[in-house]
């Protein structure tokens, strides 16, 4: 003979049957009575032998292995089945008399499929509350969107100014016009700075090569022109050379050509004095000729 289990459900004073209680789910697999889930459970009562329940108070009746075979499944979510509820459901079993069997039977199929009916209505209310709940939420998460929409503005000129300031410190730093860097805009500030550093390293070498090769051409240029410049002292040397050869060829015909004179001079001064002697004693014979 199977074993019974009888479960009575008191309502808290001053809740109706279609008070949403905390978000849960319960459902129960198993046959229905159809005349059980026509009847409104306000305006359903139970008796089970000589107890009657009023409305907002279920008596169930069941064989246990016909509730085994049932089986009740609570899903828990957000928020959960109030552990009271439950522990209201363990404490508030009633011991009644057996009633026969076949009423007995009837009773408890009226009573379960009441208690699902009643769980249903329920559920369904906390699915309305969920949805409420879940519209709130959701026109909440709008509101803070477009309340958040203001930063993009804020956001834009933080960039803006970020550039410019990096646009004025590459400028102060290196000196030279910015089309001409590859600075990654909207990058960190360490990605500048190496960015920065390359372009920096790659002028260092590129005027190290030009300074190099200006240098190389310098010098080529400075040896070039010592060149010439001892080809053409050279040159002025051996010319100015033959200048001098030829000034002291000069010089030494001049000297022999004055001594000539000179010699010449003497000889004709010795003439003179000769002649003049001569004159002198020509004039003496003529005066002596002259006095005889």
């Amino acid at each position: 003979m199977m074993s019974e289990r009888r479960v009575a459900v008191d309502l808290p004073p001053g809740a109706n049957s279609n008070m949403p209680l905390q978000r849960h789910r319960v459902s129960l697999r198993g046959t229905r009575s159809p005349s059980s889930l026509e009847s409104p459970p306000a305006s359903r009562t139970s008796a089970v032998g000589n107890l009657i329940r009023a409305p907002g108070v279920y008596v169930g009746v069941a064989p246990s292995a016909y509730i085994g075979g049932l089986g009740a499944r609570v899903t828990r979510r957000a928020l959960g089945i109030s552990s009271v509820f439950l522990q209201g459901l363990r404490s508030s079993g009633l011991a009644t008399v057996p009633a026969p069997g076949p009423e007995r039977d009837h009773t408890a199929v009226e009573d379960l499929g009441g208690c699902l009916v009643e769980y249903m209505a329920k559920v369904h209310a906390l699915e309305q509350v969920s949805q409420e709940l879940e519209a709130q939420l959701r026109a909440h998460l709008e509101s803070k969107a477009k309340r958040s929409g203001g930063w993009d503005a804020l956001r834009a000129s933080w960039a803006s100014s970020y550039q410019q300031d990096v646009k004025v410190l590459y400028k102060q730093l290196s000196g030279s016009e910015l089309e001409q860097t590859d600075v990654p805009m909207g990058t960190g500030l360490d990605d500048v700075l190496e960015t920065i550093r390359i372009q920096w390293e790659r002028d260092v070498e590129k005027n190290r090569a030009e300074a190099g090769a200006l240098l190389q051409a310098k010098k080529r240029g400075l040896e070039n022109t010592l060149h010439d410049a001892k080809h053409w002292h050279d040159m002025e040397l051996q010319n100015l050379g033959a200048v001098v050869g030829r000034l002291e060829a000069e010089l030494a015909e001049i000297r022999s050509e004055t001594e000539q004179q000179q010699q010449e001079r003497a000889h004709l001064l010795a003439c003179k004095s000769q002649l003049q002697k001569d004159v002198a004693s020509y004039h003496a014979l003529l005066d002596r000729e002259e006095s005889n």
